[in-house]
């Protein structure tokens, strides 16, 4: 009894679903579709997990539904990772095929009048050895990077139900939705952060967004959209070149984002103004947003999803884990702290915590909940987050006083700010700690869950903590606190590029903002304007000019009308910054980007091509990078390659390109660069994005050789597409040409269909009228021979080329063949039948070349008489240039006699 998983979409494949179900069954077959076997309240994750596990055969329904569909594109992702053999069935002909299963050969079932032979055939295909199966590829399946996400905090509990009930919400396809959005509601402290970070890592969303998840960290401190697009920008490989105003980013996202399948992340959103830009029609992707407002989710309308406190029975549980406890070993105290921190995931972390560091802990804890001064709480914090804020009163009032004083330097650091353990060290060195007693004092604040470790030394903190510790501070102390920050970092007061003891690069991303903030505007002002020395600083730290455009723009936006005169100077000084910026980024050619990679600055180079504006400049750019980067890691034999997600950034670059006949070209480079690192389901979906037929035909055959050495098996459809679209072409030379380098393709890869397809080439270049087209067409078809190694053929085409110059070229590139494949007297020969005495020089300068690297006697020779005819030609300038061809031939072969 075979074993069948069935991935379908409701909104228009369940019919043919549930017909192939039935009839399965008829048949004695084991099928599995969801809405026959997952039971009332069962986990839709861990269900369709266990179907996939467990099955033999995969049947892929592809309909319009499913090619848009979150659910069926993480099915077919995960059957592939799992190495299930994988049957795609079209349910309309019209239907996308996702870019996974492009390889498969599938069933028609869009014609229902055929069901039963279709379904007859299909029962054959199950039957098969694995090695005959109609799908005869194993494609690699393309799993979401995860961008920024948080990792998993300490003692967290699961909550099945409510992530069941989210994921639902976020990927199911039972809707028509083009802009998705999807919001997760609750008041602060009640887990919802933590819940989108286990959507983002739960298996089934990851494989439903094959492009990424990226995770923006918004606040209620968020500075605009332009750092949000960026992080997106960055995270789907995107130039920044095109996100230079709002405008313009959201633009581009707009351009990007439907061709897709991303899961934008938004967390604690407080203004719809930060959600509204994202509203984006793209089918294939989701965006999900985490906030405490009603009024912003209804403004936006987005899907909510409430998030409650903790059963009773969570919160028992989470207590225990902070308290290092059991479940069972917890005192009947517990039980009323539970009910004292009203079940919040936040506030039953933090009093657990400090309740299991003694024997009266739990007692004690309880008593301070119940006697803090919950009307002072109340008169800074608004009443839904008054039990959360006298929890934490009640934990940071439990530290010592030293160690409450260090709690509340936290008040300094932006929101949502990622703090590298070494900014503390440096700053608490003022304060006599060493980097052992920061290493303590952090370690006290995690397992209080006071702070979270972020992994890697760096740590974060809850927005609502950090309102705490700032109320506690005050606003008047809070300039002072940043400048003792500052003081601490540079206490010679050096000027800022100097200053060299910022190891974890914090200062370099956050220091506009503090000077900002200690009242040091001046200094701000002078940094960002006075020379390049800060900018060079932050290029060589962080290899990016971002952040020093960042910088730029947190300044300018602190300005506010009515504005004195002095501030418009400075705010017009700052303008013209970013000007000179944009300057210096378009001086970089392609020459120096080389040089920053030979130099091991990578990162800095592609800095500057990223913000070029010119989608062909920046094309160009990218790719002088990723040619640069590879020839630099072949030469030296350390290091790895250029990765796919460059030239993942130079495509969508090369699409970008206006001019058609530009945009292929570059399309064609691209194709050749990606089949050269072996990414051929990438090239062969760069090639079908080539407009021209002539183009992509070139480009397809040229594909399809490249597979057919490395031993893809995808060779022979590619060939085949390259026939298809070369017999689309209407113009007799420019068909001839395709039909050629398609012939020389499959002669190089061995193809039983080569000689038939020169035969083709040569009848179509024969049916030309116009003699000047006919002789081009015919030497690119010698070529294209001899590039065979065809030779006598070459011969007899180029024999029947009427112009001479055509002839001449033909012949030479003949002659370049046989000398390469060792055909010394046949190339010798050939030679011989150029009249032109400048191409005959030429191809003897290649055939004695060829002669000389082979160690062969007669090198010296064909040297003379490539010489002496270089010497008859009549032109002084092309005698000249001839000349100085050979002697550079001879001094490389080692030949310097004259």
């Amino acid at each position: 009894m075979t074993k069948i998983f069935i991935s379908y979409a409701r909104k228009d494949g369940r019919d043919l679903a549930k017909r192939l179900y039935d009839d399965l069954v008829a048949k004695d077959h084991d099928p599995w579709m969801d809405t026959e076997a997952i039971p009332g309240g069962g986990s839709w994750s861990r269900d369709i997990e266990d179907a996939i596990d467990h099955c033999d055969v995969a049947l892929a329904l592809l309909s319009n539904g499913s090619f848009e569909s979150e659910i069926c594109r993480a099915e077919q992702i995960m059957c592939l990772d799992k190495g299930k053999r994988i049957i795609p069935l079209l349910v309309h002909e019209d239907a996308k095929r996702p870019v996974h299963l492009y390889t498969l050969n599938y069933r028609d079932f869009s014609d229902t009048a055929n069901y039963e032979s279709l379904f007859a055939q299909l029962l054959d295909d199950m039957l098969r050895p694995p090695d005959d199966d109609i799908p005869t590829v194993r494609p690699t399946p393309k799993h979401a990077r995860l961008f920024n996400v948080p990792p998993e905090p300490m003692n967290f509990i699961e909550r099945a139900d409510e992530l069941n009930k989210l994921r639902r919400t976020v990927i199911g396809d039972d809707t028509d939705r083009t802009i998705a959005l999807t919001a997760l509601q609750g008041m602060g402290g009640i887990g919802k952060s933590v819940l989108a970070a286990m959507l983002c890592n739960d298996p089934v969303v990851r494989a439903a967004f094959p492009d990424g998840i990226v995770w923006i960290a918004v606040g209620r401190e968020a500075n605009g959209i332009m750092p949000m697009t960026h992080k997106i920008a960055t995270a789907l490989g995107d130039p920044l070149g095109h996100y230079e105003s709002e405008a313009a980013a959201i633009t581009r996202l707009h351009k990007i984002l439907p061709e897709k399948s991303v899961l934008l992340v938004f967390d604690d959103v407080w203004d719809e103004d930060c959600i509204k830009p994202f509203r984006i029609e793209a089918p294939q992707c989701r965006t999900l947003f985490t906030t405490r407002s009603m009024e912003v989710i209804e403004n936006v309308g987005a899907t909510p999803v409430q998030v409650d406190i903790l059963s009773p029975e969570q919160a028992l549980d989470l207590l225990a884990k902070w308290a290092g406890q059991s479940v069972d070993s917890l005192p009947d105290e517990a039980h009323e702290v539970a009910h004292e921190c009203g079940r919040l995931p936040l506030a039953l972390a933090m009093v657990g915590a400090m309740a299991g560091k003694n024997e009266n802990g739990w007692a004690r804890a309880l008593h301070r909940l119940r006697n803090a001064d919950l009307d002072k709480i109340k008169k800074h914090f608004d009443y839904t987050h008054a039990t959360l804020m006298r929890a934490l009163q009640v934990s940071v009032d439990d530290l010592t006083e030293s160690e409450r004083e260090r709690y509340y330097d936290f008040a300094v650091f932006r929101e949502e700010t990622v703090i590298p353990a070494s900014t503390l060290a440096t700053w608490w060195e003022t304060h006599g700690f060493d980097e052992f007693d920061t290493e303590d004092m952090l370690e006290i604040f995690v397992k209080r869950s006071l702070l979270r470790d972020a992994g890697d030394n760096r740590y974060t903190m809850h927005d609502l903590q950090l309102d705490f510790i700032r109320k506690q501070v005050g606003d008047d102390a809070l300039p002072t606190l940043h400048d003792s920050l500052l003081t601490a970092f540079n206490p010679d007061g050096l000027d800022w590029p100097e200053v060299d003891n910022d190891a974890d690069g914090y200062l370099y991303a956050n220091l506009a903002y503090h000077l900002l903030e200690a009242r040091r505007t001046d200094e701000l002002h002078a940094l960002l304007t006075g020379d390049d020395r800060w900018l060079n600083a932050q290029l060589e730290a962080t290899a990016s000019i971002t952040a020093y455009v960042d910088d730029l723009n947190l300044a300018v936006e602190t300005y506010r009308d009515p504005l004195t005169g002095s501030e418009i100077v400075r705010l017009a000084t700052l303008w013209a910054a970013r000007s000179v910026i944009h300057k210096r980024v378009m001086s970089y050619s392609d020459a120096d980007l080389t040089a920053l990679v030979w130099l091991g600055r990578e990162q800095e180079a592609l800095g500057y091509a990223r913000l070029r504006t010119e989608p062909q400049k920046l094309f160009d750019g990218l790719m002088t990078i990723y040619t640069a980067c590879k020839a630099r890691a072949e030469q030296r034999g350390t290091g790895d390659p250029p990765g796919r997600p460059l030239l993942d950034e130079a495509r969508q670059a090369a699409d970008s390109i206006l001019a058609a006949d530009d945009r292929d070209e570059a399309l064609s480079q691209l194709v050749a660069a990606q089949a050269q690192a072996g990414h051929f389901e990438g090239a062969r979906e760069t090639a079908r994005r080539i407009t021209d037929d002539r183009d992509r035909a070139d480009t397809l055959s040229q594909l399809a050789a490249a597979q057919a050495q490395a031993g893809h098996s995808s060779a022979e459809e590619t060939f085949r597409q390259a026939s298809e679209t070369a017999s689309r072409i209407t113009d007799g030379y420019s068909r001839a040409a395709a039909l050629s380098q398609l012939a020389a393709a499959q002669a190089q890869a061995g193809h039983s269909s080569a000689e038939e397809t020169f035969r083709q080439a040569s009848e179509t270049a024969s049916r030309i009228t116009f003699d000047w087209s006919r002789a081009n067409a015919l030497a690119k078809l010698a070529a294209a021979q001899a590039q065979a190694g065809h030779f006598e053929q070459a011969r007899e085409t180029a024999s029947r080329i009427t112009v001479d110059w055509s002839r001449a070229n033909a012949l030479s590139q003949l002659v370049a063949a046989q000398a390469q494949a060792g055909h010394f007297e046949q190339a010798r020969e050939t030679a011989s039948r150029i009249t032109s005495d400048w191409d005959r020089a030429a191809a003897l300068r290649q055939l004695a070349a060829a002669q000389a690297q082979a160690g062969h006697s007669s090198a010296q020779e064909t040297f003379r008489q490539a010489r002496e005819t270089a010497r008859r030609i009549t032109d002084d300038r092309d005698r000249a240039a001839a000349l100085r061809k050979l002697a550079a031939a001879q001094a490389q072969a080692g030949h310097f006699e004259l």
